[in-house]
């Protein structure tokens, strides 16, 4: 990303390697349609390294548009098959909400901790799971 560009002060991605191929990419600040092809590119390099496993880490994001509802999509198919993906995102957080609304929360396994996601995903409890009830345990009727 060039230092210069206006989206440095909205977003900030980084990916660490937790375990063997594992990949968790970590996104922080606004997530819309500037910052969005940003992640987008960033998750396709985290990619590039074919891991087993790979954690979608939005804990830190502040706003999330339906640009960067696309790109976390994107991702998981730029993952294809041989990667399973889950995402971290935060209970009672405008990510979780915003993934609610749009009925994308169904199309994830998802966890409130990278943390958590990192230990499903090493155990092998992470298969075609869709979704994990957080939003039904944290938002109690």
């Amino acid at each position: 990303m060039d230092p210069s560009s206006p989206e440095q002060d909205q977003i900030w991605l980084s990916a660490t390697r937790p375990a063997e191929g594992l990949c968790v990419v970590h996104v922080g600040g606004e997530l819309d349609m500037l910052t969005a092809p940003t992640l987008t590119e960033f998750l396709a390099r985290a990619l590039a390294s074919q891991p087993r496993g790979l954690v979608i880490d939005i804990t830190e994001v502040t706003f999330l548009g339906s640009s960067g509802l696309r790109a976390i999509v994107d991702g998981q198919h730029l993952a294809g098959e041989a990667t399973r993906v889950a995402l971290a995102v935060t209970p009672r957080s405008t990510a979780l909400r915003s993934l609610e609304v749009s009925r994308l929360v169904e199309l994830f396994t998802h966890f409130p901790t990278a943390a958590e996601a990192v230990a499903a995903l090493a155990d092998h409890s992470v298969h075609d799971i869709r979704g994990t009830e957080l939003s039904q345990r944290e938002h109690p009727a």
